[in-house]
């Protein structure tokens, strides 16, 4: 075959691998572009609006989880179609010439799923054991240190690498190829861990329910998603249900390590006063068809601090929350609780 006919071929496991970056890049790759626009775009709306489900203030949270779903489906039943849209438009020639020997693609493709794989398809089994090994004890001993992940991503990028350069294929290999490759990968993995820091961190995150103080509404073993921009823009409003990190000087071991979730009932500059089994705000009663029983203590009269919250759990009388250690700051809230997911028998709307 000429340089020239390998050149309009195309690497089936190449594509394999670009389209773990995104669905329809490998697609793109082979030269079908509909087929790739198509998919890619299929795939951006499945994640568009089973978020957008997902944290949306109405609604059940299960059609974003099934739309997610879909993508997850999308994403495996696409790395097949792009190996067989490559296929397609290769010469009988090549794709005799790619089956008579390891494949080198193959390879990288499974160095990227596990550190050392490739080099074992390749039976280069020395190789592929320092490779494995040195990636299994950097994670195992070194993963709680700070910047250890530098370190792990770059040893798999140069596993890739060196997995392709030690190919004993007898197809001509492109040294430029495999390092714009690495460096797609590497881009990759550095946009998917950013945006898993900046989701969790500053949009949502789940959370469990391990005690009954915000019984009947929240439930002992409940998993509700905790919504974390509203708070940008606003500030926390009357029957909230809140997530936030528990006052530092009463509890100094728990600070930023176990959060606490409660209902907010009084606002900043209010004054708040339990008493005769209500809860009294600037002297008239609170309605609230939402608690367990009526609070058998009481408390106050008090004025909420401006910047901070009087929040108070479901079941007055087994909660432990600011009426007995106080008023929580603001910026220790930390989102509100949006949907329950699981069990599916209580999905829905936190009210």
């Amino acid at each position: 075959m000429t340089p020239q006919q390998l050149a309009q071929d195309k690497e089936p496991w190449l594509a394999v691998l670009l389209s773990t970056v995104f669905p329809g890049v490998g697609q793109l790759y082979v030269g079908n572009r509909q087929r790739g626009i198509a998919i890619l775009i299929a795939a951006l709306a499945m994640l568009g609006l089973g978020g957008w489900f997902v944290l949306s203030p109405t609604g059940s949270a299960w059609p974003g989880f099934v739309l997610l779903g879909g993508f997850g489906i999308l994403s495996l039943v696409n790395l097949f179609d792009a190996h067989r849209c490559a296929r397609l438009v290769n010469s009988p020639d090549f794709e005799t010439l790619r089956k008579g020997d390891k494949d080198p693609w193959l390879a990288v493709f499974l160095a990227n799923v596990v550190p050392g794989l490739g080099h074992a398809y390749q039976k280069q089994w020395g190789v592929a054991t320092l490779f494995f090994g040195a990636f299994m004890f950097l994670a195992a001993f070194f993963q709680p240190v700070a910047g250890m992940g530098i370190f792990l991503v770059a040893l798999s990028l140069y596993c890739l690498y060196h997995t392709y350069q030690a190919s004993p294929t007898r197809r001509p290999k492109s040294q430029a190829l495999i390092v714009r490759v690495c460096l797609l990968l590497l881009l990759s993995q550095i946009l998917s861990f950013g945006f898993a820091l900046v989701f969790r961190g500053g949009i949502a995150e789940a959370r469990y329910i391990p005690a009954g103080s915000m019984e009947p509404t929240l439930q002992i073993n409940d998993r509700l998603i905790l919504e974390k921009v509203s708070y940008r823009f606003s500030s926390p409003q009357r029957g909230d249900i809140v997530v936030f990190w528990p006052p530092e000087e009463i509890f100094p071991a728990v600070k930023r390590r176990d959060a606490f979730i409660k209902r907010v009932i009084g606002l900043p500059g209010e004054r708040i006063e339990v008493a005769n089994g209500q809860v009294l705000i600037e002297g008239q009663a609170l309605e609230e068809p939402y608690i367990k029983a009526p609070p058998d203590y009481q408390w106050g009269p008090e004025i909420v601090p401006q910047g901070a919250y009087f929040l108070l759990g479901d079941n007055r009388n087994s909660s432990y929350d600011s009426h007995v250690w106080g008023f929580v700051p603001e910026a220790d809230i930390i989102g509100r609780a949006s949907k329950i997911f699981w069990p599916p028998n209580r999905a829905g709307r936190v009210n």
